[in-house]
């Protein structure tokens, strides 16, 4: 499990954790792992510029880690991630981890981690999705698949049309043109699993802006990205595993703005990124202990124009060790961890997290857990200057940066009627101080802005939620939840911008034979309001699907559905396109 990175049942988790397992069922309604994490409670996944950014228990992105097979997602550019790419043919599950996790996996947990954890078996799929918004996308899986190794292959393209803003020539956010493979070989025997990952894309972003003069500007972001890697685990006597990772990340950005009307270039800039990322990881039972202890190494390096110099680089360092401890018949458990993390950026820092757990029967269990997390200044924050005249501002960065820290309390009590029903109540409370944040450090006679960033402010979310799985009978299921949220800017004695207090979401199924019925709605509260009134929105936002699948054997699959149910079109920093009709067809033509 993502929590412990220690093998656990679902239900027998030492650590708060939300599990998505990917069945048929599943695949009749959801198709990427976008559409799965949007139905998540206390998780809201928003549209952006460049892909699909998570904010967990009213964090921001930045402060949520998203992992795949237990290595950090590349690819993510201004906190967004692709997550529309990744298919969930090729998922088992997804597992969330709510609280700080940087005990074990360093910077970015703050808020938790996301895990999404891969098939081992091939998959041969074909499958075409459009809907009337002008959003195209197709895949084509297949491998092979041995009696000790396998291959599995992913070939996937997508294209987006700019959404423009209403009585405006600019566009609220980007179309995007996107192609990419990914390979994941394995081979398996009763000591060795290894398992390797090569991925590679291609994307191409366009939009338009608008000038403080007036002028219409193209702008153009061409990216790439790389990813290599792989995961050789050995298993020892006595139940004992050794793991080691080695991964390296390459992104590049060309990033291109001319005036529409004559093509003159107006700025034209180029980004590299590399990260090399490695672990080692021994896990060992030891009677009611098990001991789980690791290192891991990231260094990075950033070549760009948009620097003050050629190139930057920088290393992190990290040492934990965890202990699990089951009592009275492992209906107790103790799961003290320690991290230490050494930067060359910065001083060291320690993260430190102790997680309890009581299940007196096989129907209940009582979850508890105090943790410290922090975030290192990401590249962005530390070195980039980012210059757009055109439109009238300036960003550069602070080498002066401190990394932000937290401490989190998490609450969660589960009770469940096997094969009936379940239940989970949580509750959480998490303070930040040191937030690194965009400020305004000049404004000339001429309206030209520059910004920097800097460690200002203190702030603070809580809440609760509240969440209901009913299977009414064999062929209807119903999900409800509820969430609350209290989130407040400390330093100011505001309210964090652009979040709702309340959210309240429902999944209802009904299937009979070939066919499946599924209707999944969100409604979340009008964002709350400060002094910067003109950034809230003052109307609850509703955003549903009503779908419609219908399996002709076990080689083809159609679907239909109504998106954005409630006509919703959010705010200014969370876009939903507007309502439209989507179909998608998928061919397996062998198992």
């Amino acid at each position: 499990m993502t929590g412990t990175r220690t093998p656990h049942t679902r239900w027998d988790s030492p650590v708060p954790t939300q599990t998505f397992v990917v069945n048929d069922e599943t695949l009749q309604h959801y198709h990427s792992v976008y559409e799965l994490l949007a139905r998540a409670p206390g998780l809201d996944v928003v549209d952006g510029v460049r892909g699909q950014s998570i904010r967990l228990d009213g964090l921001d992105a930045k402060y949520t880690l998203v992992l795949i097979d237990g290595q950090r997602l590349g690819g993510r550019i201004d906190e967004a991630y692709d997550l529309r790419s990744i298919e969930l043919d090729g998922v088992q599950r997804v597992e969330i981890i709510r609280g700080a996790g940087s005990a074990l996996y360093g910077s970015d947990a703050i808020g938790g981690v996301i895990n999404i954890i891969t098939r081992h078996s091939v998959k041969h799929r074909v499958r075409i999705h459009g809907d009337t918004n002008g959003q195209k996308d197709a895949l084509i899986g297949t491998g092979f698949q041995g009696e000790s190794s396998s291959v599995s292959i992913d070939v996937y393209g997508n294209n987006d049309k700019p959404v423009q803003l209403n009585g405006s020539e600019a566009t609220s956010f980007s179309g995007s043109k996107k192609y990419g493979t990914q390979i994941i070989p394995r081979y398996t025997s009763d000591n060795w699993d290894i398992k390797g990952r090569l991925q590679g894309s291609k994307e191409i972003l366009t939009a338009t802006e608008l000038s403080p003069a007036g002028a219409v500007l193209k702008r153009e972001n061409k990216i790439t990205h790389s990813t290599i890697g792989v995961e050789p685990s050995l298993y020892l006597e006595n139940e004992s595993e050794l793991r080691f990772t080695l991964k390296q990340d390459q992104s590049e950005d060309d990033y291109t703005q001319k005036l529409r009307r004559t093509g003159a270039v107006q700025t034209e800039q180029e980004t590299m990124e590399r990260i090399l990322e490695s672990s080692l990881t021994y896990i060992k039972p030891l009677g009611i202990h098990l001991l789980n202890s690791g290192v891991q190494i990231i260094d990075e390096n950033l070549e760009s124009d948009r620097l003050l110099q050629d190139s930057v680089d920088r290393n992190r360092t990290a040492f934990y060790i965890q202990d699990e401890i089951s009592l009275y018949d492992r209906k107790f458990s103790i799961i003290p961890s320690i991290r230490q993390d050494y930067d060359t950026q910065y001083d060291n820092h320690t993260s430190k997290k102790l997680s309890l757990r009581y299940a007196p029967d096989d129907s209940q269990a009582l979850m508890i857990s105090y943790g410290e997390g922090y975030r290192a200044p990401s590249f962005k924050e530390l070195y980039l200057l980012f210059e757009n005249t055109s439109v009238g501002y300036v960003v550069e960065g602070n080498d002066e940066l401190t990394p932000e820290s937290s401490r989190n309390v998490h609450l969660q009590y589960n009770l469940r009627d096997q094969g009936r029903w379940s239940i989970g109540i949580g509750a959480f409370h998490t303070v930040i101080k040191d937030l690194i944040e965009d400020v305004l450090l000049q404004r000339d006679a001429a309206g030209q802005m520059r910004y920097s960033y800097e460690n200002i402010s203190r702030a603070e979310t809580a809440g609760a939620d509240l969440s209901l799985a009913l299977p009414m009978s064999d062929r209807f299921h119903l999900q409800l939840a509820y969430g609350y949220l209290y989130a407040r800017d400390l330093s100011r004695q505001v309210a964090l911008l652009r979040r709702s207090k309340h959210s309240l979401s429902y999944e209802l199924s009904y299937r009979k034979d070939r066919f499946t019925l599924a209707n999944q709605v969100k409604w979340q509260s009008a964002r709350e309001p400060n002094e910067k009134a003109d950034l809230a929105n003052d109307k609850a936002i509703v955003n549903g699907d009503l779908s419609l699948s219908y399996r002709q054997d076990s080689s083809w699959l159609y679907s239909i559905a109504i998106q954005n149910l409630g006509g919703s079109s959010g705010d200014a920093y969370w876009i939903i396109p507007r309502r439209s009709l989507s179909f998608s067809l998928t061919w397996i033509p062998f198992t």
